[in-house]
């Protein structure tokens, strides 16, 4: 009995000992490096890009590719249907997880709870187009479900002049400018919607 208890007194700290070091090397691989700059709270400015070219986008290739045949992964998932599923980290997160600012995004609610009437404003109703003078027309609105058109007001200021379908009075612009000021107050960098009448 002696010899037994003591084979087994031998082996069980060895055996904890290896299996303490293994996870120590799998948490100090996964373990968060910080840096002395640490948390960054926001991105870089993005440089000018002179050489950047337009491209009009395809309804048709979209109509014909994503129904029939989606992307092999989207949003870091494999496609509905597919048994394996992949889970990709978030690449733009600081240290801590959280987002910092960029020129898509910005902290808004996170550090200073924002006022009922800061929400309500989103991001201006400040400058609607004026509702003296004439608009004029620059260029139509050839893309999208809803017509629409490019115009300038009396102070030179363009907007894009979208309308609602003749049978859902108010379904466009509601949606469009009460999202706006809602996605205003998620950090999101939103155009500035009016709802004109002419």
């Amino acid at each position: 009995m002696t010899v037994n208890t003591k084979v087994r007194r031998g082996k069980t700290p060895t055996g904890g000992i290896a299996f303490l070091l293994l996870m120590l090397c799998t948490f100090s691989g996964l373990a968060t490096k910080f840096y002395r700059d640490d948390p960054l709270w926001r991105e870089p400015t993005p440089r000018h890009m002179d050489t950047a070219q337009f491209r009009n986008l395809s309804d048709y290739y979209e109509f014909l590719v994503f129904p029939f045949a989606p992307p092999v992964e989207l949003n870091g998932r494999k496609p509905t249907g597919s048994k394996e599923v992949r889970y990709y980290q978030a690449q733009a997160v600081n240290t801590l997880r959280e987002v910092p600012g960029s020129s898509w995004y910005e902290n808004r609610n996170d550090f200073r709870t924002m006022s009922k009437e800061e929400i309500q404003a989103g991001a201006g109703n400040q400058k609607p187009p004026a509702s003296t003078g004439q608009w004029r027309v620059i260029s139509a609105k050839n893309e999208g479900v809803t017509p629409g058109f490019t115009i300038e007001d009396q102070n030179k200021r363009r907007c894009l002049l979208k309308f609602d379908p003749l049978e859902h009075n108010e379904m466009a612009t509601a949606a469009d400018t009460l999202v706006a000021k809602l996605f205003y107050a998620l950090g999101y960098h939103v155009p500035e919607n009016y709802v004109v009448h002419f």
